[in-house]
Parts: structure tokens; sequence; C-alpha cells
């Protein structure tokens, strides 16, 4: 019989258990369904809704920022930066989403899936991260979503150009 301890080179168990640690410290997270766009153009936003509900008991649980991702990123001026208080019960924000840049490859090139990282920070997980993640219909909308505000279809893509 021999026993072999496995290596984890990388760190990778330890980040996967912080981030779960990180996602456990708010009691839920619901994204709503519908993701409204405001403007036209590349002037315009995809406002995801999201309410967090806060644990009954424990310490403060700072959120946010929101980090961007090969695909998305915050529009200027708009993050979530909040302190959720144990027993406070919902806190309910909309975070204003933009392609993080507009060429057609960014959709090939994106390896999250339309996920994005939020920052938390408490005493139970330190500070750490988790991934505000989208259902199949929520992902439709994001795509549908870069591909009207970059205008992919519509305008030339330099990187294509014949």
């Amino acid at each position: 019989r021999s026993v072999v301890k496995p290596k984890d080179h990388y760190g990778s168990v330890a980040l996967f258990m912080k981030r779960d640690c990180a996602e456990s410290t708010i009691a839920d997270l619901e994204i709503d369904d519908t993701f409204p766009v405001e403007g036209k153009g590349r002037d315009s936003v995809l406002k995801v809704g999201m309410t967090f509900t806060a644990r009954e008991s424990g310490g403060p649980v700072r959120l946010g920022p929101v980090d961007g991702t090969t695909l998305l990123k915050p529009a200027p001026g708009s993050n979530i930066r909040h302190e959720l208080v144990a027993g406070s019960g919902a806190y309910r924000t909309t975070l204003e989403i933009i392609p993080n840049r507009c060429d057609i490859h960014v959709v090939a090139e994106d390896r999250t899936g339309a996920t994005m990282p939020l920052h938390v920070d408490s005493t139970r997980s330190g500070q750490a991260f988790f991934f505000l993640r989208f259902t199949e219909p929520q992902k439709k909308q994001i795509f549908d979503f870069v591909a009207k505000h970059c205008g992919f279809g519509v305008e030339q893509d330099p990187l294509n150009a014949p």
C-alpha cells in the first residue's frame, strides 16, 4: 500500500476554499431575471439589478468593488460599495455594466462565460472574492447587449476589414 500526498503547486485549493468562504458571508444573492438597457449604441449601459441578503448573525461584510473581465466591466461611476450588516435584511442595488472592449474577438476570448468577480471583506473570509454568476437567459441578454452596444454586424470591425 502506498500513500501519495498531492501537491497544489499553484495554491488552487486554497483559492477555491477562500472563494467559497467569501460567498458564504452573504445569506443570499438574487440577480434580476431581466436586465434593462439604458441609452443607445456606445452610450448604452446594461442595468443588472441585484439583492443581497445579510446573514442573521456575524460581523459586517463589505461588498465591492466588482472587477471587470475580458468581456465586461462596470460602467464609469457605477460599482458596488456597501457594508452589509448582520440582521439588516436585504440590500438592493443596480450595477451598470458595459463591454470591456468592442471587437468581435472579445466574445471568443472571454473564458469566464459572463461572470464578474465581486470582492468582499469580512472577519469570516478576510479579503476575498467570488463570482457574480449569470443564468443562460441572463447571459443571452448580456451577449445581445454587447453586440448592440458595439455595433456587431452593423459597424465594420477594423480587425476584420477586407
